[in-house]
């Protein structure tokens, strides 16, 4: 019998919930039926806080006929504005090139995105434009929402910089690129303050790529193109500032990607959630030795093998992102990410692929299913919504992983998991005592259970036999075993001392709620 022992009248530490949060992809179905259909359900269950989505910049800005920059802003009012009605904090990416600015007009990406839209990889024409384009963005943006609401959103410079496929296309240059992102960054800071210095400018969104010949380092672990990353940091810190000749540029968080590697995660047959944590840690020490010990650090995107578009008709292995496995994964590393004291506001899943399913359960990393089925990684995060962010005394087994917290209102929240980061070694079925000291009280007790059999859409479409189209019944079998709900029926507790005897199957995850009558 594994013992678990949570003494919640002994808090240990306040954490933020820097798990709650989501990269939406792509962002132009923020206007879309389907799109808003998932969004919907996100701000119903409280499963992001934050939202990542882009500027596109591409959608707004064009030439009139003399040559000066117009602006038409009816899309992206269209997507702020329903962002804005469901709460959503956002974080926006400042991105794409508008073809307007463009110094090469015909330097576009070669894969169509959604809509049939390329993106622009040119350097601006002249960076002044990028400035004024940025500046009007966030003007615009306060006129319609209000300084005070728009200061409390953030704002970072592209994504993923040093990868070919978004900046400088053309060019197989490190320094040249990442020269070339610096002034981008110094202009597009420059813009913003301009118009309020209370807007939070970041960057760089760097990667898990190595810029073709850039110099490799060890000194920071698993990051990949740690040498983009100092330069940058570097730059902002105590270069020469392009847009207005001083030193230093406004630098108010680090935007990171934390990805492990997927044919390194196929070939050992492991989720290791402690190799994101180590990336976390490393970007944390890099920044520090560049004179940003206390940095705000946002990871706007992870998952532990990347490759979010790729499904299992080309890799198998990421069959995982259909299952239980995954929801296990993300309870492993919040735990690791509190346990370690990693100082993180917000991480995000990158949900990649939903505009172009070929089939339902196919791999990629996404909250719905093409027929719209909640996936388990959907319900983890609409589970991880009760916990609170109070962490409490608890004496846990080594192979058990435990979340305990205290939420403002006074309600205790318990995760308690069995994950094995190696998938052809699980721990197989735990037996397992869970023993709470509560503060004196009387509780509705909730349990909830995400596993194979329970809350996964994943298990009841393959009970159907992996079907492509559906009857009214297996449409209806299959969402109804995506509802997240309680185990079995509530129980009422009196007093302070609460034990609880389970079973918790290979990947499974349970979660106490003790709520205060």
């Amino acid at each position: 019998m594994k013992k678990v022992f949570v003494d919640a009248q002994k808090p240990v530490k306040k954490v933020n919930n820097f798990w709650n949060h989501i990269h939406f992809h792509p962002t132009d179905a923020i206007e879309d039926v389907w799109g808003q259909r998932i969004l919907d359900s996100v701000a119903a269950d409280r499963a992001a806080k934050m939202v990542r989505i882009y500027a596109m910049l591409e959608d707004i800005v064009y030439e009139g006929e003399n040559g000066e920059l117009l602006y038409d802003f009816s899309d992206t009012d269209k997507r702020i504005d329903y962002m804005v009605s469901k709460g959503f904090k956002l974080l926006i990416c400042m991105n794409f090139l508008p073809r307007a600015i463009a110094k090469d007009k015909t330097l576009i990406s070669e894969l169509a995105r959604y809509k049939n839209k390329h993106l622009f990889t040119s350097v601006p024409s002249d960076y002044r434009l990028w400035q004024e384009v940025c500046a009007k963005y966030v003007e615009h943006l306060i006129e319609r929402y209000g300084e005070e609401l728009v200061s409390s959103w953030y704002f970072h410079c592209w994504n993923e910089p040093n990868l070919y496929a978004f900046w400088m296309s053309d060019c197989r240059e490190w320094e040249k690129v990442t020269t070339e992102y610096i002034k981008l960054y110094d202009f597009f800071a420059e813009g913003i303050k301009g118009v309020s210095e209370k807007i939070r400018v970041g960057g760089p969104s760097a990667a898990f790529a190595f810029l073709s010949d850039a110099p490799r380092t060890d000194e920071y672990g698993p990051l990949v193109d740690a040498m983009f990353i100092k330069k940058f940091l570097t730059h902002v810190k105590s270069g020469k500032n392009h847009a207005n000749g001083k030193t230093g540029t406004a630098f108010d968080f680090y935007s990171v990607h934390t990805y492990g590697d997927l044919h390194d995660s196929i070939k050992k047959n492991t989720l290791d959630h402690t190799f994101c944590t180590d990336m976390l840690i490393n970007y944390k020490k890099l920044a520090a030795d560049c004179g940003f010990p206390d940095i705000e650090i946002i990871s706007d995107e992870w998952e532990i093998s990347g490759g979010g578009f790729v499904g299992t008709a080309k890799y198998p292995f990421v069959e995982y992102r259909n299952s239980e496995v995954f929801s296990a994964h993300y309870f492993a590393f919040i735990e690791d990410i509190i346990r370690k004291d990693v100082s993180l506001s917000a991480l995000m899943i990158c949900l990649s692929g939903q505009h172009n399913l070929p089939g339902d359960f196919v791999g990629t990393r996404t909250f719905a299913t093409r027929s719209g089925f909640k996936t388990p990684i959907y319900n983890a995060y609409a589970l991880s919504a009760m916990l609170g962010e109070t962490i409490l005394e608890n004496n846990a087994d080594d192979k058990i992983g435990v979340i305990p917290t205290l939420c403002e209102n006074g309600d205790v929240a318990i995760a308690i998991f069995n994950y094995s980061k190696n998938l052809l070694k699980p721990n197989g079925t735990l037996n397992t005592r869970l023993a709470v000291k509560l503060p004196e009280g009387e509780y509705t007790v909730s349990h909830y259970r995400l596993d194979k059999e329970n809350c996964n859409s994943y298990t009841a479409w393959k009970e159907l036999g992996r079907p492509d189209s559906y009857s009214q019944a297996a449409l209806e079998s299959i969402n109804q075993a995506s509802v997240l709900k309680p185990w079995y029926e509530d129980e009422e507790f009196v007093g302070t001392d609460f034990s609880l005897d389970m079973q918790l199957s290979d990947y499974s995850v349970s979660l106490l709620k003790f709520r205060k009558n």
